[in-house]
């Protein structure tokens, strides 16, 4: 996936905050939305989000891999991944993804009482396909006819 796919997803994500999230900014958790938003797949990382700021945390091993693969996203590089993002948000308002752990949540909410569980935007996002969504899956259904079309030649009864 390309950067530019990233950000105008980003941009979406953005649109649909400020009709829901009155300002506040967004920690995603979820490895599987940090991937789909900045393009990023390591095993660790935190995305906090607002409406004119965006900060992608990550610990040490990913410090090639993330400037690769999110070149166009702020970094921070740091062990304790979401304290590191959190301490960097300040006193900004707060919301998190829906299914969270109670540790980010908790966390927030040391930094601000107020921190709401967002609503499913992400995943609302992620229902519609993009044309570089919908190109991988015709190649994913594709390579799947070719592979079923070339067992049944190997079948035997």
């Amino acid at each position: 996936m390309g950067t530019n796919a990233a950000g105008e997803r980003r941009a979406r994500l953005r649109a649909a905050m400020g009709e829901s999230l009155q300002g506040r900014t967004l920690l995603v958790t979820s490895l599987v939305n940090v991937r789909y938003l900045t393009g990023f797949s390591g095993s660790n990382a935190v995305l906090a989000i607002s409406a004119d700021d965006e900060l992608l945390g990550t610990d040490g091993r990913y410090r090639d891999q993330v400037v690769q693969e999110a070149p166009d996203v702020a970094t921070v590089i740091d062990r304790d991944t979401r304290t590191a993002v959190l301490d960097r948000l300040g006193t900004a308002r707060l919301a998190v993804e829906p299914g969270c752990s109670a540790g980010d949540l908790l966390a927030c909410r040391a930094l601000d009482a107020s921190t709401v569980v967002a609503d499913p935007l992400i995943e609302r996002l992620r229902a519609v396909k993009d044309d570089g969504e919908l190109a991988s899956l015709e190649r994913a259904c594709a390579i799947t006819a070719a592979a079923f079309l070339a067992l049944a030649d190997e079948l035997r009864v």
